[in-house]
């Protein structure tokens, strides 16, 4: 189960690599919401913030479980993405799946 209980989540994961394409093993990856408070739209429940987060593996891979924003109102709530001690990237997160490259990190995500 999520950290958001029984409501609908999607898996968004990625790899975080260095420079050089190696895996950045043991950092912190998390997300949350740009508004404080969201409400869930098909579920009719009101969600306050709170950050979702993981480590890299052996790999750099890592995933998170979240909240698409196509199920969430304010309509302009996207995610604020943060890679251990990196920039926080913004991107909204889709039900579908689709994939989106933060453009000065070396690594790959996607949804499902």
């Amino acid at each position: 189960m999520s950290a958001y209980g029984p409501i609908e989540t999607v898996k968004v994961y990625g790899w975080l690599l260095d420079n050089a394409g190696k895996p950045v093993v043991g950092k912190r990856v998390e997300a949350f919401a740009t508004k404080e408070e969201i409400f869930h739209i098909t579920k009719k429940a009101s969600i306050h913030r709170s950050v979702i987060a993981t480590t890299t593996n052996s790999d750099g891979y890592w995933e998170l479980d979240i909240i698409s924003t196509d199920d969430i109102i304010p309509v302009e709530t996207k995610y604020i993405f943060r890679f251990g001690e990196r920039d926080s990237y913004i991107a909204a997160v889709p039900k579908e799946q689709s994939e989106y490259n933060f453009a000065d990190l070396d690594y790959d995500v996607g949804w499902e």
